[in-house]
């Protein structure tokens, strides 16, 4: 051994430092302690951005549609051909309904079969393909899985879109790959809209009669009533609830999250102002459509949506077309109208443009270098 007096002997005073390992000495460097991601960590870039369009996710997505689609016809053309023998046969005093369960399998087979592209791809293509085939396979097996044709409602509808709801949050929130893809949302927004739409209106007991009356032998009416004025109040506090939403996350930054709350804006506020037509009249009804149109159009071009600016900006100008034709009565007076009004909106565009100090669509693009000649 070595001792102090030994040349061999190391002569730092700090020699061999008390942990080898950590040059600095002390206790070993604490490791800090794991952050859970939070929701938009988790979502990713989806939640901010809106996903590009590519050739190769666009031609998958319709691929599913039309799988989807067939599995429709397939399962819908076995199951009528079931209902058609055993009403011509007399067997039963029912339709046999037993064959809708070709399509739930077949249906469940294409969700089964996307839910394993999203886990294994987890993007490009296939992924966009596992989203769609997972999202439209879920209400179509649920459709022909709760079908009863003995008697009161065809389908529960209750049943149909709860699941669907709950699957298509749960895939948004938690399934890796499936996470952050608007399409669950904008279905999820979809549904709320048209169950609680129909809930107002009329009850499907009163329209199932008329659906499978010839096969029954028994009447319903066409018609059922419609009380418009409930629909529009529901389509219309949906609607404003949406881009309410929509509004506040293009505000602070998640522009992708509110793509479905935007998309699905569309169609509730077009039906609310259809069913509130009756009652508002033509020249209120053009008036509406006005104020709307303006509104979302000034919403869309603020935060760079194209088609919800251009869309409203139709629906303003088609709003003050109501109106024209509701005062003016021969067709050269409304067509003379409507040239004032074009007018009248190229006007106030640049108006507009310059109050709210909008850059030009394009930047300015620097001058081209003028070719040499070469020698």
């Amino acid at each position: 051994m070595t001792g102090p007096h030994d040349p061999q002997y190391p002569q730092d005073p700090n020699y061999p430092p008390q942990y080898p390992y950590y040059p600095t000495g002390g206790y070993p460097p604490q490791q800090p302690e794991p952050v859970r991601p939070n929701l938009q960590q988790r979502l990713g870039a989806r939640i901010t951005s809106r996903p590009a369009p590519r050739f190769g996710v666009t031609l998958a997505g319709v691929g599913v549609a039309l799988v989807v689609l067939g599995v429709v016809v397939w399962g819908g053309t076995y199951l009528v051909q079931g209902v058609i023998t055993s009403v011509t046969s007399g067997a039963s005093s029912t339709p046999d309904d037993s064959r809708r369960f070709l399509g739930f399998v077949l249906a469940l087979v294409v969700v089964a079969v996307g839910y394993t592209l999203i886990i294994t791809s987890r993007t490009g293509p296939l992924v966009t393909a596992g989203v769609a085939a997972s999202a439209l396979g879920v209400p179509v097996a649920m459709e022909f899985l709760t079908l009863d044709l003995s008697g009161g409602e065809p389908i529960n509808s209750d049943a149909v879109v709860w699941v669907s709801i709950v699957i298509y949050l749960a895939s948004y929130l938690f399934v890796r790959g499936a996470r952050g893809h608007t399409f669950y949302l904008g279905l999820t927004a979809l549904l709320l809209w048209e169950y609680v739409v129909g809930k107002a209106g009329p009850s499907t007991n009163e329209i199932a009669p008329s659906v499978i009356g010839p096969f029954t032998g028994t009447s319903g009416s066409l018609s059922p009533s419609l009380d418009t004025s409930t629909i529009a109040g529901v389509s219309l506090v949906f609607a404003v609830g949406y881009y309410l939403i929509a509004w506040g996350l293009d505000h602070t930054g998640r522009r992708g999250m509110a793509l479905p709350f935007v998309l699905v804006g569309i169609p509730a506020t077009v039906v609310g102002i259809a069913a509130l037509a009756p009652h508002t009249k033509q020249v209120g009804t053009g008036i509406v459509m006005v104020i709307v149109g303006l509104l979302l159009c000034r919403y869309g071009a603020r935060y760079g949506r194209r088609f919800t600016a251009w869309f409203w900006g139709l629906v303003a100008a088609a709003g003050t077309v109501v109106i024209a034709s509701d005062v003016a009565r021969s067709g050269t007076s409304v067509g003379i109208t409507m040239i004032v009004l074009g007018i009248a909106f190229v006007a106030v565009g640049a108006l507009a443009a310059r109050a709210f100090g909008e850059p030009d669509e394009l930047p300015e693009t620097a001058p081209t270098q003028p070719r040499v000649p070469v020698a």
